[in-house]
């Protein structure tokens, strides 16, 4: 009786969660958003390759730019595609660029392969039959290492001749090689990996892309550049999890603290929490990767940049089936009210940015990071500022 009882509780959770996603799905399909399609082209999954993505019907001669920068690893735009599909009907081009072949690129080279990437993106909408980018509306996402790659764009931009972006907007910034408790995580890739321990060259970092020159040996891994070399008119926009316990919120803080040329009102922190929502009755849960949402009609193809362990077969097999794994996890993501969140949040701080407009939403901004971020037994937590009476 006991178990019939616990079977039939079960069964009403799984109910009841259908229910709800399907009228979270029923109030999406009511958004009108001003454009009807969208105009892919892929450019390569690797370093140096990028996915162009442009509004149609109507299809406007211009429109402002987002570069898009993903997590470690991830060279396929199917794992934001809601967002993307989103980005692009609300009239954005869109450029997500890839710094990596997979996981056994160096993180050095990273930042060196946007500035390629972004390059060779700018030059193909260049060309006839592209909606050209409004750079003087142009803003960079990026998410995880991505978001630490937005802001090292930011700081060196200038070096490549490419232009400022007048908003960095990062999500879950990954915990980069000056967090230490992480330095050894993203390094198991070069001791088990294709690459020699400490390889003795990497990627140039001059302008003068792909071609190697010596380097400095290094034992650290996720870079994190110079942020005092950020414009100083830039905005910039780190995005917190209240449940992300691999990066947690650390880097989202140094980035926003060190850059001290930026005036406070234009460093903002934001936090994502996991509550239920009353919108849709679920739980949303704040982790490193809510800002993923599958769509596989942007698929690129890509093979996700599994990690490569040279010959070793074992090795090989393992990771092979770790990859299966995530990609049936991914197959379960749901959009739910954080994208919805997410999405209005970037909304308003590119009306912010270019249209001088002012916050409505629960932002913090540099000088009051001490009230809403923090830790407890070792646990990162962020909370969202009370509204203004």
């Amino acid at each position: 009786m006991n178990t019939l009882k616990g079977r039939w509780w079960r069964w009403v959770g799984i109910v009841g969660m259908v229910v709800a996603g399907l009228q979270y799905a029923q109030a999406q399909a009511q958004e009108v958003l001003p454009h009807a399609a969208v105009a892919m082209s892929h450019h390569g999954y690797g370093i140096g390759g990028f996915s162009l993505f442009e509004p149609q019907a109507p299809t406007p001669a211009k429109a402002p730019f987002v570069v898009f920068l993903p997590g470690w690893t991830v060279t396929n735009p199917d794992n934001y595609g809601v967002w993307l599909d989103r980005l692009v009907k609300t009239g954005h081009v869109v450029a997500m660029v890839f710094y990596m072949d997979n996981s056994s690129t160096p993180t050095p080279t990273y930042t060196a392969n946007v500035m390629l990437g972004l390059h060779n993106a700018l030059a193909e909408l260049a060309k006839p039959g592209h909606v050209q980018p409004d750079l003087s509306r142009f803003a960079i996402i990026g998410h995880s290492s991505g978001a630490l790659e937005a802001v090292n764009y930011a700081s060196e931009a200038a070096d490549y001749g490419l232009p400022a972006a007048g908003l960095l907007f990062g999500v879950t910034p990954a915990a980069s090689q000056v967090t230490q408790r992480w330095r050894w995580l993203p390094c198991l890739t070069y001791r088990y990996g294709s690459l020699p321990i400490l390889p003795d060259t990497v990627m140039n970092t001059e302008p003068n892309w792909g071609q190697e020159a010596p380097a400095q040996r290094w034992s650290s891994c996720m870079m994190l550049r110079d942020v005092t070399r950020i414009p100083p008119d830039s905005h910039l926009v780190m995005v917190g999890a209240d449940r992300d316990g691999f990066s947690r919120n650390e880097d989202a803080l140094r980035i926003l603290e060190g850059a001290a040329q930026v005036p406070p009102q234009q460093r903002i922190f934001y936090c994502m929490t996991t509550e239920p929502r009353s919108t849709d009755g679920q739980l949303a849960l704040a982790n490193h990767y809510f800002a993923s949402a599958l769509d596989i009609a942007y698929d690129n193809g890509s093979p996700q940049g599994i990690t490569l362990f040279g010959d070793n077969p074992r090795l090989v097999a393992r990771a092979t089936e770790r990859q299966r794994r995530r990609m049936e996890a991914r197959q379960q993501q749901v959009v739910n009210a954080l994208d919805d969140e997410l999405w209005a949040l970037f909304d308003q701080a590119e009306q912010v940015t270019f249209d001088a407009a002012q916050w409505t939403l629960p932002v913090t901004h540099t000088d009051q990071l001490a009230q809403t971020v923090g830790f407890a037994r070792r646990t990162p937590y962020c909370i969202k500022p009370s509204p203004a009476p």
